[in-house]
């Protein structure tokens, strides 16, 4: 049986490669292995992640989980893993309960872990933490580990800057080596037919993709890109299996079922705002923000922000 290895960052990732996981598993009869490349987002605790790792067939593992287990190696892990400190707001009645539980030996480590973390992230060197972690034979493990026959990555890694990072570049140059072929696909969708010019860079990354075998969304995108200068072999489309029939009544069991938030007011005018991505306001980027501040604090307004994705 087939090893495959799938990786994700963002919340994108999980979103659109979960079925793909799941059809892997059912229908190729291939063992799945989910790699988290940020574990300090916690992904194990996403609703789809916990489904799918009911299968038999898939697993979940942060690229951090697979190494020798030296002192330096571990310490860099718990940094890694950590996350920033979450702020919260702290009542009367909780802060005796905190008080507690703060002098524990497990949330103090968190605690110093979790600082460490922030500060190493605030002054941009989390790539470079991750780098040393990375270093020597880490690789080489990671491979004898898992011993996959395909590695996928979502577009975000394979057409951008972050294959030049660690752990990805580590990985892909001994995929390279030893002849082991790199998916990449979709993390989105591309809604139009015809994209305005912004999108060139988009096309452009497309164009210099890194992967073996590079999936498009659908023959419009396609075109697009071929125009652009898109001009290799196997590049398929696939269309978007994250609104399958299939996938979509799996979704409506597993979604968690949240309220919306109390208004303040039945009478009060109702707002979502569904952002398009953080590159696409380019110069009106402030006048952005000053519309989501003022939605936010009117009070005649009920307001929820969709993030994109």
């Amino acid at each position: 049986m087939k090893n495959i290895l799938i990786f994700i960052h963002k919340f994108n990732d999980i979103d659109h490669l979960s079925p793909i996981a799941y059809s892997l598993s059912k229908y190729a009869k291939a063992n799945i292995k989910i790699v988290s490349l940020l574990p300090f987002k916690q992904h194990r605790g996403d609703f789809r992640i916990k489904f799918l790792i009911k299968d038999k067939n898939i697993d979940f593992y942060n690229f951090t989980d697979v190494a020798n287990r030296s002192l330096s190696n571990t310490f860099l892990k718990l940094i890694i893993e950590a996350g920033s400190i979450k702020k919260k707001k702290i009542n009367k009645k909780k802060l005796l309960n905190i008080f507690k539980f703060v002098f524990t030996l497990r949330s103090l480590k968190k605690i110093i872990f979790s600082l460490l973390f922030t500060i190493i992230y605030k002054l941009n060197f989390y790539n470079f933490i991750v780098s040393i972690f990375c270093k020597n034979l880490w690789a080489e493990y990671f491979f004898k580990f898992f011993n996959p026959s395909i590695l996928i990555y979502d577009h975000g890694i394979t057409t951008g800057k972050l294959a030049t990072f660690s752990p990805n570049i580590n990985i892909i140059k001994i995929a390279n080596l030893k002849k082991i072929p790199v998916v990449s696909l979709p993390h989105g969708v591309p809604l139009f037919k015809d994209h305005p010019a912004r999108y060139d860079v988009v096309k452009n990354n497309i164009k210099n993709d890194k992967s073996d075998i590079l999936v498009l969304q659908h023959k419009y995108w396609k075109n697009e890109c071929s125009n652009f200068g898109l001009d290799r072999k196997n590049v398929f489309v696939l269309g978007l299996p994250r609104f399958s029939y299939e996938w979509l009544e799996i979704l409506d069991k597993i979604v968690p079922k949240e309220k919306l938030p109390n208004t303040n007011s039945i009478n009060n005018l109702k707002i979502v705002y569904m952002d398009s991505g953080p590159n696409n306001y380019t110069s009106n980027i402030n006048e952005f923000y000053k519309t989501i501040e003022y939605l936010n604090s009117n009070n005649k307004i009920s307001f929820l922000y969709k993030p994109h994705t």
